[in-house]
């Protein structure tokens, strides 16, 4: 995302307004989402459900390099999620609804 998250979505995070502004860029989410992240590296890849939450500094990864191997899948949150703060969904990964991650402290 780079330049056009600071820019454009930074000020947006934890307001309603910021999903709105993602679908523009081809990601789909549900209603109700809260988002306090704007680390989403292909737009195209993310599909979160209704009622998700997405906490601060969290991140849907949608590609890896792997041995100098550009991986890329989807990334696809179910309803009702919550991605802790500081956690990394990565690509091809399904999450089932009403999960809940947390980042350790360690």
């Amino acid at each position: 995302m780079g330049l056009a998250g600071k820019v454009l979505l930074e000020h947006l995070r934890g307001t309603p307004f910021l999903p709105w502004m993602l679908r523009l860029f081809g990601s789909h989410f549900g209603k109700g989402v809260f988002m306090d992240m704007t680390d989403i590296t292909e737009f195209d890849c993310v599909r979160v459900g209704d009622y998700c939450a997405l906490n601060a500094v969290a991140a849907l990864q949608t590609h890896l390099y792997e041995d100098r191997v550009m991986k890329v899948g989807r990334v696809h949150l179910g309803t009702g999620v919550a991605v802790g703060a500081g956690s990394t969904v990565l690509y091809d990964t399904f999450v089932g609804d009403y999960a809940a991650s947390a980042r350790s402290p360690w």
